[in-house]
């Protein structure tokens, strides 16, 4: 039952240390960069757009923040501690969307894109099986096993697909 989990979980631990591995960042979070000439509106047009290295650093250090490798959902899926970590993966992801989105650059990282909805995914079906607090939820036929791998797994790879993405547009 917590295999599959804790297999996911393993896998989730290798892509992170991939991702922290793969670049140093400030924790600052990703900046938006104007265009130069263009004016500032309260929707900012966006230069280059997305650094996919300031967000890779943004999704390592939430990881981080949360409790990474673990944040507290082996075995304990209903808790509050889960919970929150995963909110917290679920808002990087919902803020990576939307700069793409802002940007108009969605299409451009299209595996970028997958991988947040996975995650997104992820959360919306553990929050609609009520996974928090329901004692039931730690059991592998609840489903919300499969939600919170979800959640992890497609805020993981979203780090890496950034880089591949943006190397896949500037070999255009």
């Amino acid at each position: 039952m917590r295999t599959r989990l804790a297999i996911t979980m393993l896998a989730a631990v290798a892509a992170g240390a991939f991702v922290t591995g793969c670049g140093a960042g400030s924790g600052a979070g990703p900046k938006v960069v104007y265009s130069s000439g263009a004016p500032r509106t309260s929707t900012p047009a966006l230069a280059s757009a997305i650094d996919p290295r300031e967000w890779k650093s943004r999704i390592t250090d939430t990881f981080r923040d949360v409790g990474r490798p673990d944040p507290d959902c082996t075995g304990h899926l209903s808790g509050r501690p889960c919970a929150e970590a995963l909110r917290s993966i679920r808002q990087v992801m919902v803020d990576l969307r939307a700069a793409l989105a802002d940007s108009g650059e969605s299409v451009a990282y299209p595996l970028t894109s997958d991988s947040i909805n996975q995650a997104l995914a992820g959360y919306a079906t553990y929050v609609a099986l009520k996974c928090q607090g329901d004692p039931e939820a730690d059991a592998k036929e609840s489903g919300c096993d499969a939600a919170t791998s979800n959640v992890l797994m497609g805020a993981t790879t979203a780090a890496v697909d950034l880089v591949i993405d943006s190397e896949s547009r500037s070999a255009v």
